[in-house]
């Protein structure tokens, strides 16, 4: 499927997100830990082969930029690694010098984005966007000795290299999965699949919200006119993958038991979070008691972070299970649960501290002020909080409660009767 040629800046970086996030994991399998790079810059007139990582390219000339720059400078790479030294052709794709990217490649030349037509303050965006236009490869920053013509002598001359790595096989999911990780918030999701597509050479089908490629992945996205944008909310091959709202469902029951039993046992219960600790105090004006505390997220005025990608829990006893989230989404390929942040209308459509439950296998759920802006989400976990036998009035009071929009009802009581251990009517 052939898509439009991007128009702006951001339609390029959307376009090859996931590829690129594909040949990072791909590369840093190949290689491993980088322990240090040599670049040798080679004269237009040395004999290299002229291939860049476009394809076949003249040999470097002199730009007709007045920048006195070389187009296309070929490069040689060394990667030293613990598993030995790994030679590769690079070719120069721009200078920065006193904090301004200037272009030095033919490959902008396809297109009609200002960005890529003249000198930009340096920023990472250009980073990505240069590697955007080589097909997603890997980009380093030397330092280059400058000349006279073009060098400040108050700032070193770098240059952004780009180096020929022949990725393997990129499987859909896997860069989908880390181009999710690495670009939530930041890219349109869907131009990212098609460009995606586009690169691997596979045929796409779009049926309204759905995506399927034909490897077999799908891809369902949130509607085009959602809060704060369209995004991938669920993947899923032939033998892989697992709706969110089947694990929505799994905890949809249970959690509205425990919050009823709390709200009827201990009205008004009140949390103090002990982070170096792991462990919560409840209290109400009649009792207290300790209880083990799973910092899941952290939440602002906007914006919801996963505890496993807030810095400011890093380390922390009390954020450690929420690794396992992390690990549950990457391996059942449940997109939100990889995305790093959200914003805050995305986390809460979402239900994402209700999918957190059943993974942790706790369905207690608090929130504890951590600062003025900020305030932790918390599963709570302590004999106290454990359900009593269940009643019919207790039953029926639960399952009252209606299931969310997209979820299973017959799965979620299955869920329920399994973890109540109880037999409930099949429904019609």
């Amino acid at each position: 499927m052939s898509t439009a040629s991007p128009r702006t800046l951001a339609e390029l970086l959307s376009a090859g997100a996931f590829i690129q996030a594909g040949i990072d994991s791909d590369f840093r399998a190949s290689l491993g830990e980088i322990h240090g790079v040599e670049f040798n810059f080679l004269s237009a007139g040395a004999e290299q082969p002229p291939t860049e990582p476009t394809g076949p390219a003249e040999h470097a000339s002199a730009s007709a930029d007045g920048n006195g720059l070389e187009v296309n400078q070929l490069v040689e790479v060394r990667v030293h690694t613990p598993r030995g030294a790994r030679d590769f052709r690079g070719v120069r794709l721009a200078v920065i010098e006193d904090e301004t990217w200037h272009w030095a490649t033919s490959a902008t030349n396809v297109y009609d984005i200002p960005e890529l037509k003249e000198p930009q303050p340096y920023s990472e965006y250009l980073v990505q966007a240069a590697r955007c236009i080589v097909g997603g490869l890997p980009i380093f920053i030397a330092e280059q000795d400058g000349d006279a013509s073009t060098a400040s002598p108050m700032s070193a001359r770098r240059a952004a290299i780009a180096i020929v790595y022949e990725a393997g096989a990129l499987p859909p999911r896997d860069c989908i999965m880390a181009g999710i990780e690495a670009y939530s918030g930041l890219i349109d999701e869907r131009a990212a699949l098609l460009g995606l597509a586009e690169k691997l050479q596979l045929t796409v089908q779009i049926n309204g919200d759905y995506m399927q490629l034909f490897d077999g992945t799908t891809a369902r996205f949130s509607p085009m006119d959602s809060i704060d944008g369209s995004r991938l909310i669920s993947l899923n091959g032939s033998a892989w993958g697992l709706s969110p709202y089947h694990v929505l469902a799994d905890s949809h029951y249970m959690a509205v038991e425990q919050q009823l039993f709390i709200n009827g046992r201990y009205p008004g219960l009140q949390a103090q979070l002990d982070l170096d600790r792991g462990k919560a105090w409840l209290s109400n004006q009649d009792l207290g008691f300790e209880a083990d505390a799973f910092v899941i997220a952290t939440t602002t005025a906007q914006e919801f972070t996963w505890a496993w990608a807030d810095r400011n829990l890093e380390g922390s006893p009390a954020a450690a299970a929420s690794h396992n989230l992390h690990r549950f989404g990457a391996d059942q390929a449940i997109p939100d649960l990889v995305r790093p942040r959200l914003p805050l209308s995305w986390a809460k459509q979402a239900a994402l501290p209700h999918l957190a439950m059943p993974i942790l296998g706790v369905f207690s759920l608090t929130s504890v002020a951590l600062d003025a802006e900020t305030t932790a989400l918390v599963l709570v976990s302590a004999p106290e909080l454990s359900l009593p036998e269940p009643s019919e009035a207790a039953i029926a009071a639960t399952l009252a409660v209606a299931v969310p929009q997209g979820v299973d009802e017959k799965r979620a009581r299955a869920s329920y009767a399994r973890l109540r251990g109880i037999e409930l009517p099949q429904l019609p």
